[in-house]
């Protein structure tokens, strides 16, 4: 579906795009949005690349079947489109994306201009990976992630790297990527799972699998402090959370996208919401910002599954 958040109600709904057997992730880059598809037994499995230069109508512009089991995260960058596992994709022409390399990493993973960030789920590895040239990444350095469990979700800012893992979240200093510091590893409580994080500036939101929302000040980055807890309406535990400036976005499963400012992040405030059409229940589970390009407006993407079992995908434009 096509959002525009500063507008509340159904009228916020600009588009729709029915598609089957989309399964999940998404990234934006310009005009493209990407997202996974496959069927319940595996036997096609690939990428979906939609173009949204018309939000109204938005069109499938190109499939790429892949060998991967299921694709679970994708980061878009300059072109190109990594899947989890770094595995990377040309997609400059959508309609002929093709692999530029097969190299594989970890499960979870996070891809900045230059360096990548990447771990396996249940092992207690976390690998810096220099994607310069996309066409030969490079393995710079490891360490070791405190804690067991699963690792859910990662992302950097600058010279950090924050780690989410079960009930905790763990800080590194990745200054230099051949020799990762832990810095911290912070508590969050019973059944607190890390969903989803991200990090803007020194601000670190969390969507946590009780459905509700942490925001950390990691200006001190080895003494993180929690400024405040937000249970937003109508989210449950599989959610997503996208930063922006001075707005968080977030997955919901009754209000569709829920838009909560932060502009005080130690007294966030749901600012509105881009629920579906009434005739239809979606479970917005997915979302991916894109901001610059020719336009000056940011772009927030989400994916729904709608009650009837058909798939979704949503944008919105601006703030």
């Amino acid at each position: 579906m096509v959002f525009d958040p500063r507008v509340r109600g159904e009228s916020s709904t600009a588009g729709i795009l029915q598609r089957p057997q989309i399964q999940g992730t998404l990234a934006v880059s310009g005009r493209y949005a990407f997202t996974a598809f496959g069927d319940s037994v595996g036997s096609r499995r690939g990428l979906a690349a939609f173009d949204l230069i018309n939000p109204e109508t938005p069109r499938l512009a190109g499939e790429f079947v892949t060998p991967v089991n299921e694709i679970t995260a994708l980061h878009a960058r300059d072109g190109y489109l990594f899947t989890n596992r770094l595995l990377c994709l040309d997609v400059s022409d959508p309609a002929n994306m093709h692999y530029v390399n097969s190299v594989p990493f970890g499960d979870v993973s996070t891809v900045g201009p230059q360096m990548a960030y990447t771990a396996y789920h249940w092992v207690n590895r976390i690998e810096a990976v220099d994607v310069s040239d996309p066409a030969h990444p490079q393995l710079m350095g490891s360490t070791t992630a405190p804690g067991a469990g699963a690792i859910n979700c990662m992302e950097t800012e600058g010279d950090l790297l924050v780690v989410g893992r079960n009930a905790q979240f763990s800080v590194f200093d990745v200054a230099s990527p051949a020799a990762m510091r832990h810095l911290v590893t912070f508590a969050l409580g019973t059944n607190n799972n890390c969903s989803s994080l991200s990090v803007r500036g020194s601000l670190l939101f969390l969507a946590l699998s009780t459905g509700s929302m942490k925001i950390v000040d990691l200006a001190d980055p080895t003494h993180p402090v929690v400024l405040s807890t937000f249970y937003p309406p109508g989210v449950t535990s599989r959610q997503k959370i996208v930063a922006g400036n001075g707005v968080v976005y977030l997955s919901s499963k009754l209000f569709g996208v829920l838009v909560v400012d932060v502009t005080d992040p130690a007294r966030p405030f749901l600012r509105g919401y881009t629920p579906p059409r009434q005739s239809d229940w979606y479970d917005t589970s997915y979302l991916a910002v894109n901001s610059g390009g020719s336009s000056s407006r940011s772009r927030t993407m989400g994916r729904s599954r709608s009650r009837r079992g058909s798939a979704a995908m949503s944008r919105r434009c601006g703030r």
